[in-house]
């Protein structure tokens, strides 16, 4: 590979220093969102690390067919520390055999008023557990009124700030509710929802969490304290695991760094973006999640309809070991 003989026409040369400036800036991007727990500007940048890589990988076969030495190493080393990061994201939980449970979570998003759609989703997939964040009053009459078939209600915590939350269980045989508690993870009061379940006999605890977006230094603390909570109330728990709901953040973010350690897994790793459903899923990022820890493994895990949220859905059939 070598540079052209020559001078090259002036169109060539402000396409090159495009190229080699966007590269540069891929680059920059990928650095800084490795900075993140020193600044919650710089952790906003961890959340894109599949779209670095998918602009590093495109512009470095442009830099390739153009034979430039410069950008095609900005390119390998985008590529580098953008698998780097991604693989070091939570891992696939390992397969277990047991009995079934299908959970639907989905932040309906609070001023979204298409409730029969939602209420259809939750009809249509059958869902044991229907857990939905940003619920208000309205919220709650029109899922009444569509009809959410035979879902009843467990633990309902309406609110007109976007954090309302709400979990519906659908009674069967060999689906126990054992008990319930409504949370407050953070000194910000926001509600959390914790049931502890019997599948077959086989207990689980189910954490349903919407945590503050990390849009201001506060925020970013608040959402931290928050999943460290959720963690430490994982580690705690001697059976498997499921922490669930709208969760602000990506695999990449700095505060996933507690439930790494807690040993999530999350069985929706590659599967595209959760938000914003404006953006085609590949192009999303996934800041909704269901997350596993023990002996605890999905044989079914994928991203539903919007409904007229910016949020999909996530469908998650789950196997309950033992």
């Amino acid at each position: 590979m070598s540079d052209d003989v020559g001078p090259p026409p002036p169109r060539y040369r402000l396409l090159r220093a495009t190229l080699t400036l966007a590269l540069l800036g891929l680059l920059a991007l990928s650095l800084a969102g490795f900075l993140g727990r020193w600044s919650w500007h710089l952790d906003l940048c961890s959340h894109f690390r599949p779209h670095y890589l998918a602009g590093s990988l495109l512009l470095g076969g442009l830099a390739l067919a153009a034979r430039r030495r410069g950008p095609v190493a900005l390119a390998a080393a985008g590529l580098a520390l953008n698998l780097v990061a991604l693989t070091a994201g939570l891992g696939a939980p390992v397969p277990v055999d047991g009995p079934a449970l299908r959970l639907l979570v989905h932040n309906v998003y609070t001023p979204n008023d298409r409730y029969a759609e939602v209420a259809a989703a939750a009809r249509a997939f059958e869902a044991d557990v229907l857990c939905l964040q940003e619920l208000d009053r309205a919220w709650l009459v029109g899922l009444q009124e569509a009809g959410l078939g035979d879902l009843d209600p467990v633990l309902l915590e309406p609110r007109q700030d976007n954090f309302g939350i709400g979990v519906w269980l659908r009674p069967r045989a060999g689906l126990e509710l054992v008990g319930h508690e409504l949370l407050r993870l953070s000194e910000h009061e926001l509600p959390a929802l914790s049931l502890r379940l019997r599948v077959d006999g086989r207990p689980l605890e189910l954490l349903v969490l919407h945590t503050l977006p990390p849009v201001s230094e506060e925020n970013g603390d608040v959402r931290a304290s928050q999943l460290q909570a959720a963690a430490a109330r994982a580690a705690a728990c001697q059976g498997p695991f499921v922490l669930t709901g709208d969760l602000n953040a990506t695999p990449w973010s700095r505060d996933f760094d507690a439930l790494r350690e807690a040993g999530f897994a999350d069985p929706l790793t590659g599967l595209g973006g959760s938000w914003p459903t404006f953006y085609p899923e590949l192009a999303g990022i996934p800041i909704d999640h269901c997350l596993l820890k023990g002996p605890v493994s999905a044989t079914d895990a994928r991203y539903g309809a919007g409904a007229g949220s910016d949020h999909r859905a996530l469908l998650v059939t789950l196997a309950v070991g033992e």
